[in-house]
């Protein structure tokens, strides 16, 4: 967190000095004007300058309680957006490899990382084969199953052909409870739930 403020506080001076240089040599100009004198202006520039840098400092740490959450949001909507073009380019490379980190992340707390991933995972499960079977870790069973809960009838077939290409017997309660609930979207890709799981 103190790493954070530091970090405002210098983001806010970088944004504010050029601002604080203009109005001390706007501020210089209007001396020399006035005055009609040129052998002082060295001392009127460095005063301005040092009362800008003042003014900066005082507002480094007035504003600080405002820009540390502010900051905080903005890091987040940037991290969320870059998080989201990189799930657009696995749905754009279409590698079955990329199942497991999109499975993971179509749960995230970001609605658009969530859309992204829901997109890409739905472009990606279809390349899926049966010869892929062994080549994911235990983890990828559990991770489709949550995909089970899903409301797009479309994509939970997806996630059940999928399970029957590469998940393990862990799946069948999962399918079996999604069968008695809904017994004509598990039988609209597949003659029998045994069948996924052969």
């Amino acid at each position: 967190m103190g790493k954070r403020i530091i970090k405002c506080s210098i983001q806010y001076g970088l944004h504010v000095l050029p601002l604080t240089l203009l109005m001390a040599i706007d501020n210089t100009l209007n001396e020399i004007h006035r005055d009609h004198s040129v052998h002082l202006w060295w001392e009127v520039l460095g005063f301005s300058i040092f009362w800008g840098g003042g003014s900066i400092l005082a507002g480094t740490f007035l504003f600080s309680p405002l820009l540390f959450p502010l900051s905080i949001v903005w890091d987040n909507n940037h991290l969320n957006r870059v998080r989201a073009e990189c799930a657009r380019s696995l749905e754009v490379l279409r590698q079955a490899e990329s199942i497991s980190v999109l499975a993971s992340t179509i749960f995230d707390s970001s609605p658009q990382v969530r859309k992204a991933s829901f997109e890409a995972l739905s472009s990606v499960l279809p390349t899926l084969e049966s010869s892929d079977y062994g080549q994911f870790d235990g983890s990828i069973t559990m991770l489709l199953c949550k995909l089970l809960k899903d409301s797009d009838e479309h994509f939970v077939v997806q996630v059940m052909e999928a399970l029957g290409k590469v998940g393990s017997g862990k799946a069948v309660p999962h399918v079996t409870r999604l069968a008695e609930k809904s017994y004509s979207l598990v039988y609209k890709k597949q003659h029998n739930i045994y069948f996924l799981f052969s």
